[in-house]
């Protein structure tokens, strides 16, 4: 596992949590940059990790789809726990501690993924480059939802 892409995935959670605890505006070209970033650099790590040969074919793919859906399912969640709310004439979002456990909730959940990997003899290290991509399809479900709870906030 590359120590390097946990830390910056680690920071990148850590910036967001503080960054959306304390309420911005909601602006969606800002909002969906950083999961676009991670979404391109997971599938760049994950094809420099595909050598041409898969260790345990189907079992590395199969985890990293198991884990593409939680991500993307758990952004959808977390997306709903989001706080809307008028501020200055504009729409903010603010993070609920519901968001932060359901962010812990995705950690975890990820962790277990990739002990099961090991255990099934999957290839970790494969696994483990597809973190930026979870990462990155996780936000992506919570923009989703934030961008459709913004359109009924709007036109209520």
């Amino acid at each position: 596992m590359n120590p390097t892409s946990v830390l910056i995935a680690l920071a990148v959670i850590a910036f967001v949590l503080v960054r959306r605890l304390a309420g911005m505006p909601l602006d969606g070209r800002r909002l969906a940059l950083l999961p676009v970033v991670l979404s391109v650099w997971g599938v760049t790590s994950l094809a420099q990790g595909f050598d041409g040969t898969l260790h345990a074919y189907g079992t590395d793919v199969g985890l990293l789809a198991l884990g593409a859906l939680l991500a993307f399912g758990g952004g959808l969640v977390r997306g709903v726990t989001v706080k809307l709310y008028p501020r200055d004439g504009r729409l903010w979002y603010r993070y609920t501690w519901i968001t932060v456990a359901v962010w812990v909730g995705l950690i975890l959940l990820r962790v277990v993924q990739l002990t099961v990997g090991w255990a099934v003899g999957a290839d970790t290290s494969v696994l483990a480059a597809g973190l930026p991509l979870m990462l990155g399809l996780s936000m992506i479900g919570e923009v989703a939802v934030l961008g459709a709870r913004r359109s009924v906030v709007r036109a209520s």
